[in-house]
């Protein structure tokens, strides 16, 4: 994509949501939360259950290198 290649130029880390949410070998997709919240909102857009679900996972592996 246009905004991932210039993030590459850049040498800016970009983030690839969907690599977040979904598992390409099985084919599946996180909807839910571990207590049964729903992630997403609609195609493009989290509920705060998301936000801070997926939030926790960018924290673990260090996206912002903190």
């Amino acid at each position: 994509t246009i905004l991932k290649n210039e993030a590459k130029k850049l040498e800016i880390n970009y983030l690839e949501k969907h690599k977040l949410e979904c598992n390409f070998k099985t084919k599946s997709c996180i909807s839910l939360d571990e207590k049964g919240y729903p992630l997403k909102l609609d195609i493009s857009h989290h509920t705060l259950y998301g936000a801070k679900f997926f939030g926790k996972i960018i924290h673990k592996i260090n996206f912002l290198n903190l």
